[in-house]
């Protein structure tokens, strides 16, 4: 620190301190603006076009070309401008004060100087004699002021022409004005915000099963709104214009469009686990947007009490089932227990319904089987449950262990004919002869059966299998007879009518 500077009053010092950091502030803001004003031209020139959408007249070309045009302009002119920039100095500085204060003989830039002689007290006379002169100046110092520089530079005020044609483009855009911009600055990278160009469309169409409405994208997304994407939709792309093969990309992947003709693209095929779709370009995306994909959930299903026995033999399976978006359908599958030794006629029985459940909600219900026709009624089986959803993903709940309930009969006649086909269940070679003998002693009685014209045509047909054929498939059919006889004439023809009403339900 100079001598002279360290020896004046501190807050002398420190008003010089303050206005030298002024002064510098404001030297430096009008050398940068002297400097980059035609930067400033170029970009409000460009920003005009933009606003007022002119480069897209001309088609897509003429929008990338200006781009370019712009891009290469603003590096060269900003170049050239940082390279004339000079900061000011120290001497620039003190300069600018004492022009600001009309002090003459430059008294500021003397409290840089050093005494030649300082061992002449006559010469220490004057120079401290010269400083008492100068602190009242230093006192009464003003504050710098900024200088207007562009009279020289620009004497037609094309400045201010530019600018009033830049707001008028600015009232002209409304408030679109803000993706105008982004589109004329990077158009094969944006997309104008309010309104999304229609070359870059993507359709997003979930499967009908999950009731969701079809998507359709265009610009780019944001990331704090993703979109959900369930599993199993089917994107649709369509790019037109620009250069190169567009591909769409989920996440890393990358897919290339087909060709529809000059300049339009094209490709469907189901969504991927990603965290953002996107048609790309050139290495340049054109659309992107974050998603969320929503996994498929596999089904579930549930036991919530014990199987319940009604009055004619039907079993009640309480049931809880759920699924994101809903159960398509329900299978029960009956087989005999492996504790049963005797190889009894009669397969497994696989019953499958349809079912309506809510999404991502559990619903209770109690379907109901009337299984006591089968030729294991009175036998331990077990009983599994397998539940459905849209996509084929199942859940299932297995061995549910109970005795098939029999269905009871009050006619003596309907009994008799249970009692005989059991027989023909249990040993269908050796009772075969048997078994038709006492159907022909109860043929011959029609009072049993109160003539019933039906009953006695059904006898008949069962004799004739029995004492005619032997095969495994015709005492089936001679079982299943006999069971529906045995209906017939313990509840006319009430039985048969609900059974098939029920299948025709189901």
């Amino acid at each position: 620190m100079n001598p002279v500077f360290k020896s004046l009053p501190r807050l002398i010092r420190l008003r010089l301190v303050t206005l030298r950091a002024l002064a510098g502030l404001f030297i430096g803001l009008e050398r940068a603006a002297q400097s980059l004003w035609p930067l400033g031209l170029w970009v409000c020139a460009f920003f005009t076009l933009w606003l007022l959408q002119i480069p897209q007249w001309f088609g897509a070309a003429a929008e990338n070309g200006a781009a370019v045009i712009f891009a290469i302009g603003f590096i060269v002119i900003l170049a050239r401008c940082l390279f004339r920039l000079r900061l000011p100095d120290h001497a620039d500085i003190t300069r600018r004060i004492e022009q600001d204060n009309h002090l003459l003989h430059r008294p500021l830039s003397g409290l840089e100087d050093n005494l030649a002689n300082p061992s002449d007290s006559q010469t220490r006379h004057l120079w401290q004699h010269w400083r008492e002169k100068l602190a009242p100046a230093l006192r009464a110092l003003r504050w710098p002021h900024p200088r207007p520089v562009f009279a020289g530079i620009d004497p037609y005020a094309l400045r201010g022409l530019a600018l009033f044609v830049l707001l008028i483009a600015f009232v002209a855009a409304g408030g679109t004005w803000e993706s105008r911009l982004r589109h004329g600055i990077a158009p094969f990278v944006f997309e104008a915000g309010n309104a999304p160009s229609e070359n870059v469309v993507l359709w997003i169409t979930p499967p009908p099963y999950t009731g969701k409405p079809q998507i359709v994208l265009k610009g780019f997304g944001k990331k704090e709104n993703p979109v959900e994407i369930p599993e199993g939709s089917i994107v649709k792309a369509r790019v037109n214009g620009w250069i190169g093969t567009p591909e769409l990309v989920f996440g890393d992947k990358a897919y290339k469009l087909e060709s529809f003709g000059k300049g339009s693209y094209g490709l469907e095929k189901p969504a991927e686990p990603a965290g953002t779709i996107a048609i790309r370009q050139m290495i340049v995306p054109r659309s992107r947007w974050f998603i969320t994909y929503i996994a498929d959930q596999p089904p579930s299903v549930e036991i919530t009490g014990e199987p319940q026995i009604q009055s004619k033999g039907e079993i009640i399976l309480p049931l809880s089932v759920q699924d994101d978006y809903s159960v398509e359908s329900m299978s029960a599958r009956v087989d005999l227990d492996k504790l049963v030794e005797n190889n009894l006629l009669g397969k497994e029985v696989v019953d499958t319904r349809s079912v309506m459940s809510p999404a991502r909600t559990a619903m209770e219900f109690k379907p109901e089987f009337d299984l006591a026709w089968h030729p294991w009624a009175g036998q331990p089986v077990k009983i599994s449950i397998e539940v459905k959803d849209h996509k084929g993903q199942t859940a299932s709940v297995k061995d549910i262990k109970l005795t098939l309930p029999e269905r009871p009969f009050r006619n003596p006649v309907a009994k008799k004919l249970v009692d005989l086909r059991k027989r023909l269940i249990w040993t269908p070679e050796a009772a075969s002869g048997n078994v038709a003998h006492e159907l022909e002693s109860i043929l011959v009685q029609p009072d049993l059966y109160h003539g019933d014209k039906v009953v006695f045509l059904s006898l008949r047909v069962a004799i004739s299998r029995l004492t005619r054929h032997d095969a495994p498939n015709v005492v089936a059919s001679t079982i299943s007879l006999l069971w529906d006889t045995a209906l017939r004439i313990e509840d006319g023809n009430f039985s048969l009518a609900q059974r098939d009403l029920r299948d025709a339900q189901r």
